[in-house]
């Protein structure tokens, strides 16, 4: 799949709004972070994860004017873009997860999914849980948007 991700912080704030209406603005837009195309190997190994990782790529919030479920844009490829919202509550509780996930058990889950922990891999991987630990030490939720 060549489409490639990005993570956003947005407030807490603007979260709630966007759950009202689904409205956010780009001048709301905090931090960014770039997944490339590496997202798509990044979820397939976190789907063998315990929840809470397996909403990492997903989110936990989907506007009505993106595809519900992850799975569904993976598969069909019907819809240009995904985009999704991770909660504030589900941030912390993913930072928490990644801040407790040994090597051990990432080579585990990567073993089980049959993708290869490769020096770009690790980057990003890097790169998604340094971009959760840091928006739940702000109190901000993340939005996920893939195109």
């Amino acid at each position: 799949m060549e489409k490639r991700a990005i993570l956003v912080e947005i407030s807490a704030d603007v979260f709630e709004r966007v759950q009202r209406s689904g409205e956010v603005k780009q001048e709301e837009f905090g931090a960014n972070t770039f997944l490339d195309s590496a997202w798509f190997n990044i979820n397939k190994v976190l789907k063998n994860a315990k929840p809470p990782l397996t909403f990492a790529i997903s989110g936990d919030f989907h506007p009505s004017y993106s595809p519900e479920d992850l799975e569904s844009f993976i598969n069909q490829n019907k819809n240009p873009y995904y985009i999704s919202f991770t909660s504030p509550a589900k941030v912390t509780s993913i930072a928490e997860g990644f801040s407790g996930l040994s090597e051990v058990e990432l080579n585990y889950l990567s073993d089980k999914a049959n993708i290869e922990i490769d020096d770009i891999f690790r980057n990003y991987f890097g790169k998604l849980r340094n971009a959760y630990i840091y928006a739940s030490l702000n109190g901000n939720a993340i939005s996920i948007i893939i195109a």
